[in-house]
């Protein structure tokens, strides 16, 4: 098992260098991994030009977490083999943080959210708390200051300055045999109103066999946290209402219109809210100046991306019975404890 996962580390650090650096990183490392390595989750030695990750971080997490803290050893890799800064500043000095900017990789040790991002996802949870109320107007309520909170409306002009160190990723969802209609919708979703930008990818989980494809999305963490749990509530909530006696594509027309459905109602909501907003020209430049923001972050994480295009189908009966459900449907579940962007203690 670990010779298959230290193999697997290598391919990913070939399509890594190829993909992000460019093919910059000339000579590959040793990939060793280790149940004595525990003090760190990764690291990089650049004196016996080894990347060290702990047998028990690379067994117990995604392996999503597992490939992005390769990326981050590999920006330590490339502060000591192309810019040749090695030892002469701190392991996450100024010249790792540019690598780090430059190519849309996490430099924070362990992805570890800072204070005020716990603040402002802890305030949307207490404001979630509130849209499970009974009360109908008072979780409407809830949940629209939740996501001005969470969302770009609220932030003061300063806050879009400067907000590389803000922005981070995640992987949401299972690994998926295809992209059906309602995950593609879902990812619609949250790029359309919850602040992120998203991209499928395609995935080999080494320990399990388990190929496909993934989501990942891109954002503030305090929006991540959000899209987060959006997207599992979204899928979810299509698959539990999804009547009984339906076939396969009976269920999947049925969840993908509750999806579509959802979109709408939201869709209505933010042109209400946009109209009645005093301040709508403000919110507009703020908004172009975070969207420009996360498209510039994309552009560095992702630089070659395929853009794919879904078939058009025909809509069904189910299809079009899950849209009226969905245009009804509220969001009404509060945030539970520990949804959000807290993966990892440790790293280098």
């Amino acid at each position: 098992m670990l010779r298959d996962i230290s193999r697997a580390l290598s391919r990913e650090w070939t399509a890594i260098n190829r993909n992000v650096f460019g093919g910059a990183l000339l000579l590959a490392p040793t990939i060793e991994i280790s149940e004595r390595f525990t003090s760190t989750l990764g690291q990089w030695n650049p004196t016996e030009r080894a990347l060290r990750f702990s047998q028990k971080f690379v067994a117990e997490h995604p392996w999503w977490v597992v490939v992005e803290v390769l990326k981050h050893e590999m920006a330590h890799q490339y502060v000591s083999d192309v810019l040749g800064v090695a030892g002469e500043e701190t392991s996450h000095g100024p010249a790792f943080r540019m690598v780090c900017d430059r190519y849309g990789i996490d430099g924070r040790a362990g992805h570890q959210p800072t204070e005020e991002e716990r603040r402002v996802v802890e305030r949307a949870r207490k404001l979630l708390a509130l849209a499970s109320s009974s009360n109908e107007h008072e979780a409407r309520n809830a949940l629209a200051a939740a996501r001005r909170l969470l969302g770009h409306h609220g932030l003061e002009e300063e806050d879009t300055h400067g907000t590389d160190h803000l922005l981070g990723a995640m992987v949401v969802g299972k690994i998926l045999a295809k992209r059906s209609l309602v995950h593609r919708l879902a990812a619609t979703v949250l790029t359309s109103h919850f602040h992120v930008r998203a991209i499928w990818m395609n995935v080999r989980d080494p320990r399990t066999d388990e190929e496909g494809v993934q989501l990942e999305i891109m954002g503030r963490r305090s929006d991540i946290a959000m899209a987060t749990y959006v997207h599992d509530w979204l899928l979810g909530t299509a698959a539990r209402l999804c009547p009984s006696g339906l076939g396969a594509k009976g269920r999947e027309d049925f969840q993908a219109g509750v999806v579509l459905g959802h979109f709408e109602h939201l869709n209505q909501e933010a042109a209400s809210a946009r109209a009645a907003s005093s301040d709508a020209s403000t919110s507009l430049v703020v908004t172009k100046r975070l969207d420009t923001a996360l498209d510039d972050y994309f552009a560095r994480r992702h630089p070659d991306v395929r853009r794919l295009r879904g078939r058009r189908r025909s809509l069904s009966s189910s299809f079009r019975e899950g849209q009226a459900t969905g245009r009804a449907l509220k969001m009404s579940k509060p945030l539970d404890e520990g949804t959000g962007i807290k993966l990892l203690k440790g790293g280098s």
